[in-house]
């Protein structure tokens, strides 16, 4: 078996609905993916790493999660709990030097996004290979558990307030 030293789990599925307006199938498929995801990537990683005690684990996030609308319900309840886990998975490991940190990208338009919602106003929105999400990405790869971890952090902010 390969060793993993970086986790980056980007995956996701952003249905613009509320609540009311989301079918059961549909809210089963946005946990698989946004949090059941990183929950089954992180345990297939970490004894590997914590047996090395070092690695990275960095969640991709959303203000969404935080959002006051009535839309992206399931998408927002999954962003959210993906920031509890990890800030309480970087407590968990802090002692066995793996870092666990969420990046928050910003509205970022990618071909996936366009196919599945091809009415959407992406004004404001930036394509994601304009933005700077590798290099913090790169950076957040390269702490070890005890120097940045536990953090979520704005991808707008790298190079200003953070590192």
């Amino acid at each position: 078996m390969r060793q993993v030293d970086v986790l980056v789990n980007n995956a996701g599925i952003l249905w613009r609905q509320g609540l009311l307006n989301t079918p059961s199938d549909k809210w089963n498929e946005i946990i698989r993916t946004n949090l059941d995801g990183p929950y089954y990537c992180a345990m297939a990683v970490l004894p590997g790493m914590m047996a090395r005690r070092s690695g990275s684990i960095i969640c991709i996030t959303s203000g969404r999660a935080y959002s006051e609308d009535g839309q992206s319900t399931a998408y927002a309840a999954t962003k959210a709990g993906l920031d509890r886990l990890t800030v309480k998975l970087a407590t968990e490991l802090r002692d066995h030097g793996v870092a666990v940190n969420a990046l928050e990208p910003g509205a970022t338009l990618t071909e996936r996004l366009l196919d599945f919602n091809p009415q959407m106003d992406v004004t404001g929105w930036q394509r994601a290979e304009e933005k700077k999400i590798i290099p913090a990405c790169v950076y957040l790869a390269s702490l070890s558990g005890n120097e940045f971890t536990g953090r979520i952090v704005n991808q707008a902010e790298f190079g200003t307030t953070w590192p």
